[in-house]
Parts: C-alpha cells; sequence; structure tokens
C-alpha cells in the first residue's frame, strides 16, 4: 500500500526511527521537515497521505501545524496525521484530537506499536 508520507520533527535521529520503522513497501515518497514552518510548505506543495507530527518543535510547534490544518479556511488538503511524543498529557491530547489528530505514537518509536496503529487507523492492512 503505497503511501506519501511526511516526517515532521525537529530531531534528526526521532525523523530516522520513524523511517525506519516504516512497514516494508509502504511508503512510496518520504518527505521531511524539522519544524512547524517546514511542514506547512510541504503540505501547501505535496499531497501527503500521512503525517507523522512531533509537538515541540522550535518556530512553528505541533499544535500550530494541527490548528492551522483544523482551521475551515485552510486549503491544504488534511493528511492522516499522527501525533509523536515522548511524554503527551491528558490535555494535550484532548487539543490535538479536537484538531484532527488520529492517534499518538510514543517516543522512542518501536516498528511494533507503529504497525498496530497504522492497523488501527485503517493505514494498514
Amino acid at each position: 500500500m503505497s503511501k506519501t508520507i511526511l516526517i515532521t520533527d525537529d530531531s534528526t535521529m526521532s525523523r530516522l526511527t520513524v523511517k525506519k520503522n516504516l512497514p516494508v513497501d509502504w511508503a512510496t515518497t518520504i518527505y521531511e521537515a524539522k519544524n512547524g514552518i517546514e511542514a506547512m510548505e510541504k503540505l501547501e506543495n505535496h499531497a501527503i497521505d500521512v503525517l507523522f507530527l512531533d509537538l515541540t518543535m522550535p518556530e512553528m510547534d505541533g499544535f500550530d501545524v494541527l490548528a492551522r490544518l483544523a482551521d475551515p479556511a485552510s486549503t491544504i488538503a488534511k493528511p492522516a496525521i499522527l501525533v509523536l511524543s515522548a511524554d503527551i498529557q491528558p490535555e494535550s491530547m484532548q487539543i490535538c484530537k479536537d484538531r484532527g489528530a488520529l492517534d499518538f505514537i510514543s517516543k522512542p518509536i518501536k516498528a511494533e506499536v507503529l504497525a498496530e496503529v497504522l492497523r488501527r487507523q485503517g493505514l494498514l492492512s
């Protein structure tokens, strides 16, 4: 099942970990962004199927990206959004869900957890 992926995280290691743990033959194109500003540029210029989004980043954080995508005036095609976080509080989870995040993946990312979340969200058979 081919997907176009955008991995947004200020940590190069975290982006690499997501890439290494994606299901084999799942992504045909993988874009990366190190902050929300770069993510919005990629989302405006490419058809992204799945967005992996860190919350804590410089310049524009994940909450701001979610808010912009949730804005009814936004013309960006909204991808399936999976939030990446080392420690997410229930209040933060609710804000993310209210703004359209489908699910949450704890850092450090493990292949079996990632696959289970993708299956649960209907993104993986």
